[in-house]
């Protein structure tokens, strides 16, 4: 479970004139940016099109959508699985989201209408783990926690914005919200649908070693959901018997050593392979011998003979003009 803390910034009612001025200008400031990035100072969509159905007291969950472009109201949002588990304090969850129970929420359409779920009520105050889980296809880009205080108008509300997720979590997601009885309390789930682009002439394409290397859970850019397919340790796999991950391995500049010369451009081109792009005769023969020499290294050892220096050299050549896509079905655009 990977919730985050929650911040707080306020957000001003604008006319729609007013929305259409703020979005002109945030992208013409911001041109540069992830268009799919929610800054807390451009609007969210029209308030008035959203339903708010918390009272004093109350936490619920809805559903929310918004044009990355535009920043108003659309209806790219799939259906995901509400449920709550109470951290800390004190009060009631709904048994419609407790207990091993969830609620499926979404939009109706054809007018997309937000649908919300109570979660939790009655307590003075408490930690509540909301957590939403996707429909198959589908994925969570960000969440919104609106918390208004007595009498507060739709205005005077304070969203807090978990930052972006990139890419969408195809998961369960859980948040942990602050609740107590002085305030109404909504947390708003943004979905996105996940489609994954066919491979061009069904044959893929290749990544180098450094758009791997960087592109991991530890970045430091965007992860790429591909390294799931070298299973579940993803960069923390073993490397054969070095002794170290695929990440360490990764970390260490071959400074003229042939073992990791080889070793990163063999990574790569697995990488490629799994994600989906074709291979040539050269290319398997270059990972089956690469395999072989790897595994038949003592545990612990990154030296090679010169024989077997010689081999992995020529090994790593030909993978690197496939990642490179000088060979195979040609580098990812």
């Amino acid at each position: 479970m990977n919730g985050l803390p929650l911040t707080t910034r306020r957000k001003r009612l604008l006319t729609p004139v007013g929305y259409a001025l703020a979005a002109l200008g945030a992208l013409a400031g911001c041109a540069t940016d992830n268009p799919t990035s929610n800054s807390p100072l451009t609007p969210v969509g029209e308030p008035m099109a959203l339903i708010s159905p918390a009272t004093q007291g109350e936490l619920w969950a809805c559903k929310f959508s918004v044009d990355p472009l535009t920043k108003l109201p659309n209806g790219d949002v799939t259906s995901g699985r509400v449920s709550a588990a109470l951290t800390t304090g004190d009060g009631t969850l709904d048994p419609a989201v407790s207990g091993g129970n969830s609620v499926l929420i979404g939009y109706n359409t054809p007018a997309p209408t937000p649908q919300c779920v109570k979660v939790w009520t009655g307590g003075t105050s408490a930690t509540v783990a909301v957590t939403e889980d996707p429909e198959p296809g589908s994925a969570l880009l960000f969440y919104r926690l609106v918390k208004r205080t007595p009498g507060a108008a739709f205005d005077d509300v304070y969203f807090s914005l978990d930052p972006v997720l990139s890419p969408p979590s195809e998961g369960p997601y859980t948040a942990s919200v602050q609740v107590d009885n002085g305030g109404a309390y909504e947390i708003w789930f943004k979905n996105v649908t996940v489609t994954t682009p066919p491979p061009p002439n069904g044959e893929g394409c290749t990544y180098t070693q450094g758009y791997w290397k960087t592109h991991s859970r530890q970045g430091p850019a965007p992860y790429d959901a591909g390294w799931q397919k070298l299973g579940v340790a993803e960069e923390a796999t073993l490397f054969f018997n070095s002794g170290a991950s695929w990440y360490q391995v990764w970390q260490t500049p071959p400074r003229g050593n042939a073992f990791y010369n080889l070793a990163h451009q063999y990574m790569a081109a697995k990488l490629n392979v799994l994600n989906g792009a074709s291979t040539t005769g050269a290319v398997d023969g270059a990972l089956s011998g690469a395999e072989s020499l790897f595994g038949g290294l003592a545990a612990g050892s990154t030296t090679l003979t010169s024989n077997q220096r010689t081999q992995a050299l020529a090994w790593a050549e030909t993978l690197d003009d496939y990642n490179n896509g000088l060979t195979g079905p040609g580098h990812c655009p």
